[in-house]
């Protein structure tokens, strides 16, 4: 949804201006039996049947991949599993050294979270917990958005955004049980993405293999990101080489290919 709100505030309907074929994952809502789905059924079954499906409809042998948040972080370790099939890579927010200080490092390391216990009693992790979560990262959050709405009710192309954005925020669904417990343990806690020792299926996963291959790479943060901190999302330069922008371009990372 948060990728096409509404006409006029689309990143797809931007796309297709400019004409790119889009094809979209929705990962769907998780069902009880889907706690049993790890990292590695995201990313061989759902992510690779997506992408050869598209690949087989358009009738390409590569194509543009794009991910957001920890989707782009699916995005980045497929690249690296699937190299001949990606033309380019675009990750929006994108988390890669999740030992960044930030409030979702300070839960998953610093608590006394008992993720078995979780798993046993729920399955899959209940959605209003996902929500309830997001909404402690800014504890005046609501305040602060019913006071905009207040002072803002009086435009039409304020409200159009803030209906949209509200639906979007209180449409969370179940996550899988051993997919979160393997996010919480590879990446917040081990931090294995980052630093290069990530095995999934006893086939080893790093950052650093995209420094080999001629793959154009464009990597998005956003200032004042609370969810995924800024240096989380730099920290791919430091995998894979990448040329930082200077201001006034800042918040964008980009690699060129050799040839370029």
């Amino acid at each position: 949804t948060i990728l096409d709100l509404y006409s006029g505030c689309s990143v797809i309907e931007s796309l297709v201006e400019k004409g790119q074929t889009v094809y979209l994952l929705d990962w769907g809502d998780s069902r009880p039996q889907d706690k049993h789905l790890s990292l590695s059924d995201h990313l061989d079954h759902g992510l690779q049947w997506t992408v050869k499906r598209t690949l087989k409809e358009a009738g390409v042998s590569t194509l543009n991949l794009m991910g957001q948040c920890l989707g782009g972080t699916l995005c980045a370790l497929y690249t690296c599993r699937n190299p001949k099939e990606i033309k380019s890579l675009v990750l929006l927010t994108t988390p890669i050294d999740f030992h960044v200080d930030g409030t979702f490092y300070q839960w998953t390391n610093h608590s006394n979270i008992n993720l078995d216990q979780m798993l046993a009693a729920w399955g899959n992790i209940q959605a209003k917990f996902l929500d309830r979560s997001f909404k402690l990262l800014t504890t005046l959050g609501e305040v602060k958005q019913r006071s905009a709405l207040l002072n803002s009710s009086h435009r039409e192309d304020f409200l159009k955004k803030h209906v949209a954005i509200t639906e979007w925020v209180k449409d969370s669904v179940p996550f899988p049980g051993q997919t979160y417990k393997e996010l919480i343990q590879y990446f917040y806690r081990d931090n294995l993405l980052y630093q290069g020792e990530m095995v999934l299926e006893g086939e080893s996963l790093s950052l650093s293999t995209l420094k080999q291959l001629k793959i154009p790479i464009l990597s998005f943060y956003a200032k004042g990101d609370i969810i995924v901190p800024n240096q989380s999302t730099k920290a791919l330069s430091h995998c894979c080489l990448l040329y930082t922008s200077p201001s006034p371009r800042d918040g964008l990372l980009s690699r060129m290919p050799s040839s370029a």
